[in-house]
């Protein structure tokens, strides 16, 4: 009923044996069956009560079990012989048709001449065959010739097209890398600046830490103790502050180097990939 060969259906048969023997119907013996059977697969998915469609899913997942097989074909058995009569009553049909329509086109062709007809076309052809076969050598080489001249235009125009292709491609990778490029100097610029100002702030904190210091020293009493509360300690932690913000930014210009050092090296790559593909 599947219109399977006897080999394809052989096959099923061994692949749906194997799945009763593995107690699941799953994998390649469920494409194999799947393949070479569907009305079998449509007969399983009607006594399941659910679409063809899901059977795939159900075999991945393991579900279509041997009980439920041993359950459900059986149940389609006698149906399946129905279609499978109707199927072979429809081939004897068309068996007799074709037999009677042969017998019918030969009695017609005796009883007009066809047929003597045809002796003397075959019988002209086989006198004249050097001049039929030079015919067709030129009709075949004037083929031949008007392909390869297809061909080799087609590959031009399609070489062509794959080098503007591959030339915009390079000039966008050299305009990228470009871009990329001069950011990346341009960050590098920035973190410089802000190193320098970086260490004057912290020169200048610890300038005026030194200075309070000296100041101490020369101070006695409820004074040195003024100085060291009110402007000392202050003095401290804000030299302290520019010190790490320092640190913070040479961190940030030794990241920046290296994000220019790499832009210019991609720049300098499609420069000379461009250059590459020109030649």
């Amino acid at each position: 009923v599947s219109g399977a060969t006897a080999t394809e259906s052989a096959s099923a048969q061994l692949q749906l044996a194997q799945a009763f023997a593995s107690g699941t119907l799953r994998g390649e013996e469920f494409n194999a069956v799947n393949e070479a059977a569907p009305r079998l697969m449509k007969a399983l998915a009607d006594g399941m009560g659910l679409p063809v469609g899901a059977l795939k899913k159900m075999a991945e997942e393991g579900k279509i079990t041997s009980g439920i097989m041993a359950t459900v074909l059986p149940d389609a058995l006698e149906k399946l012989r129905v279609e499978a009569a109707q199927v072979q009553t429809i081939g004897g049909a068309f068996t007799v048709l074709k037999n009677n329509m042969m017998e019918m086109v030969g009695v017609q062709a005796n009883a007009s001449g066809a047929v003597a007809a045809l002796t003397g076309a075959l019988g002209l052809l086989a006198s004249n065959l050097a001049g039929v076969a030079w015919a067709m050598s030129t009709m075949i080489a004037i083929k031949a010739t008007n392909w390869l001249v297809g061909l080799a235009t087609d590959a031009y125009a399609a070489a062509a097209s794959k080098r503007a292709l591959a030339a915009a491609t390079l000039q966008t990778a050299v305009t990228t890398t470009e871009a990329a490029a001069v950011a990346a100097a341009a960050k590098l610029a920035e973190a410089q600046a802000n190193v320098q100002a970086t260490a004057s702030s912290a020169a200048l904190t610890t300038a005026r830490v030194t200075e309070l210091r000296a100041a101490v020293l020369a101070a006695q009493g409820a004074a040195a103790l003024a100085i060291t509360t009110n402007g000392l300690i202050p003095a401290q932690a804000r030299a302290a502050a520019a010190a790490e913000a320092h640190a913070v930014a040479l961190a940030a210009q030794a990241v920046a180097a290296g994000g220019a050092t790499t832009a210019s090296i991609a720049n300098t790559a499609a420069i000379t990939a461009q250059a590459g593909a020109a030649t």
